[in-house]
């Protein structure tokens, strides 16, 4: 035809560059923006604190967590005759868990909680420090038991 000029359309160009920033976004995220399988377990760990919280507070009972490298586990403090001591908790809402592969809790492990739950939901707060590969957290749990991921 005579008289059209060669070139791209406007929605030509904007098709292209649309294309182009989902390629990128998906780039950077497979690149580390994405969230691994370590960092949605903890994010999955701190909900399960939020309840271990409220289950205190609602039960009236002493709850505590134990990790060491494979996994943690809840338990609860009864008192019996020979005085009082930790036992594991047996409740569907806080299973015990697995970290996923790669995961470990980058802190001396402890025979005794990490964490203490008080019948008012109260807990003495504390930071605990995760690593998978090159990636690091905090997992941070504040004072009122509100607990968050964090990276350090």
């Amino acid at each position: 035809m005579p008289g059209r000029q060669g070139g791209f359309t406007l929605l030509e160009l904007m098709v292209v560059l649309l294309i182009v920033g989902l390629l990128t976004t998906v780039g950077v995220a497979r690149l580390g923006g994405g969230s691994p399988a370590g960092q949605w377990r903890l994010e999955s760990l701190a909900g399960d604190f939020q309840l271990a919280r409220d289950t205190a507070r609602h039960s009236g009972r002493i709850l505590g967590w134990q990790a060491d490298a494979s996994g943690f586990r809840y338990l609860q403090l009864v008192a019996d005759a020979q005085g009082p001591r930790w036992q594991p908790l047996a409740s569907a809402d806080l299973p015990d868990g697995r970290w996923p592969s790669g995961l470990q809790l980058a802190e001396p492990v402890s025979a005794q909680p990490r964490l203490v739950w008080w019948p008012n939901g109260d807990t003495q707060g504390q930071r605990l420090a995760f690593a998978e590969e090159e990636r690091q957290w905090l997992l941070v749990v504040d004072a009122r038991g509100r607990a968050a991921v964090e990276r350090p």
